[in-house]
């Protein structure tokens, strides 16, 4: 199951401990009007924390994580495995160089998982953008 998950600019882990420290955790993005329908340049990660069900039986499942716009388009699905064979507990990061703008509004980081029912969202992470009026410039449009 899903613990937690989280947006945020960088983590660090810790070698002694294997805790792991947050940076800048992401709630929104205010962009110019020019960085639509473009990739952004932005370095960021995608971190989740899972843990068996039942801690005394191992498990290992498929599951994914999506990214979806403000209209629900599909910008990039990734698909990893959640590997709690070894360990009750697994932590998993992704990190992202660039993040595609489609336009203002709440975009989602959606992990789901297939324990053997099919795939079911188990959790969203919103990413709220706007346009930044103090960029000057008038919106752009995607064609």
């Amino acid at each position: 199951m899903i613990v937690w998950s989280l947006l945020c600019a960088g983590s660090a882990i810790d070698n002694t401990s294997n805790n792991i420290s947050l940076f800048n955790v992401l709630e929104q993005l205010a962009v110019s009007y020019e960085a639509n329908g473009h990739l952004l340049p932005i370095r960021f990660e995608h971190v989740s924390t899972w843990q068996r069900d039942d801690p005394a039986v191992p498990e290992t499942y498929p599951a994914w994580l999506t990214i979806l716009s403000p209209d629900g388009e599909t910008l990039g699905k990734i698909e990893f495995d959640v590997d709690l064979s070894d360990s009750e507990r697994a932590r998993i990061r992704h990190q992202f160089a660039q993040f595609q703008i489609r336009g203002e509004g709440r975009y989602q980081f959606e992990l789901s998982a297939d324990k053997g029912e099919g795939e079911h969202v188990l959790h969203r992470v919103p990413l709220a953008v706007s346009f930044d009026p103090a960029s000057g410039d008038e919106p752009a449009t995607l064609e």
